[in-house]
């Protein structure tokens, strides 16, 4: 017997939404200078939510962007990098990508694959350069 996922969508979407909006305002709070480890988990947990609900959907575009921002975000909440404002304005970006892809996987506009990729490497090279710093 297979179920039938799409019955699920809208919580999902719903879910997703709000972890969205509740990121959002987390980050623009944020200190940058001296980020709170509960702020930095709350934002981390957010992302973590929409990847596993994401990949449990197939819906991978949005699992890949917040994979590579989860990944991101463990390490500054972890102190193996250092936050920056830059990060805090990928990571708003990010979030705005996110909404697009939600609102296609709604049945809206469909969402250019290239922001997706653009999005993910951006989020890379900000590993990377941090990485290298």
């Amino acid at each position: 017997m297979s179920i039938d996922m799409s019955q699920f969508y809208q919580v999902f979407f719903e879910e997703a939404a709000e972890h969205l909006t509740n990121m959002e305002s987390l980050l623009l709070e944020l200190d940058i200078d001296d980020p709170d480890a509960e702020q930095l988990n709350a934002i981390f947990r957010a992302a973590h939510s929409i990847k596993g609900s994401s990949g449990t959907f197939g819906f991978t575009d949005l699992a890949e962007v917040t994979h590579i921002l989860e990944n991101l975000l463990d390490r500054i909440r972890k102190g193996e990098l250092h936050l920056r404002g830059e990060m805090i304005d990928a990571f708003l970006d990010a979030g705005d990508v996110l909404k697009v892809l939600l609102d296609a996987h709604r049945g809206g506009e469909p969402a250019d694959p290239a922001e997706t990729a653009a999005i993910c490497q951006r989020l890379q090279q900000l590993t990377a350069d941090s990485a290298a710093a």
